[in-house]
This record gives C-alpha cells, sequence and structure tokens, in this order.
C-alpha cells in the first residue's frame, strides 16, 4: 500500500499510518500521517522535533495495524507548528544499501 489517509467512510475511521521520527538531536517523536504517497508523506507530530526545512531525516512508517514498521529516510520540504502540534512534509528518500 503507498497511499494511505486519515479520512473516513461512512463514518468509520480508516486506519492512520504512524510515524516515528529521528531529529537531528537523534531524539524518537511520534506522530501520525496525513497522507502518504509514492514520493513523500505530511505528517503531524505531537512532540517538538528538533527539525527544520531541508533536514534529512530517518523515520520509521506503519501503514497497516499490525503490519511491521518501513525504514524511510527523507528529506523536510516544510514545517509549521499548531500550537502543540509540529506538521511537516516530507520528501523520500533512497535508503543507503
Amino acid at each position: 500500500m503507498l497511499a494511505t489517509s486519515a479520512a473516513s467512510v461512512e463514518g468509520v475511521p480508516e486506519w492512520t499510518a504512524m510515524v516515528w521520527v529521528e531529529d537531528r538531536m537523534g531524539a524518537i517523536s511520534r506522530g501520525l500521517a496525513d497522507s502518504v504517497t509514492a514520493i513523500g508523506a505530511q505528517v503531524r507530530l505531537g512532540d517538538k522535533p528538533q527539525i527544520a526545512e531541508g533536514d534529512l531525516i530517518s523515520l520509521r512508517l506503519c501503514l497497516e495495524r499490525g503490519a511491521p514498521t518501513e525504514e524511510r529516510r527523507a528529506r523536510v520540504s516544510w514545517v509549521r507548528q499548531t500550537g502543540s502540534v509540529v506538521e511537516c512534509g516530507l520528501e523520500w528518500m533512497a535508503l543507503a544499501s
């Protein structure tokens, strides 16, 4: 599954992909992916990670309930803070072999 969203169908919420982001200080922030596509993701993080536009980050992504997490690398394309929530856009990078 390459695309997912937090939308609902007939009032029943769909699974929202979970993310764990490692910031430049090595701290892990947990959050939700509002959308995940083949080229990137838009995520909401409850913690205040030390990330900025242009940063390269590592993250774990769980696309389906009970599924194993996937390791990803991404470049932060934008960051916006609304209250205690940090939203950011991510562009996937190739994993090192």
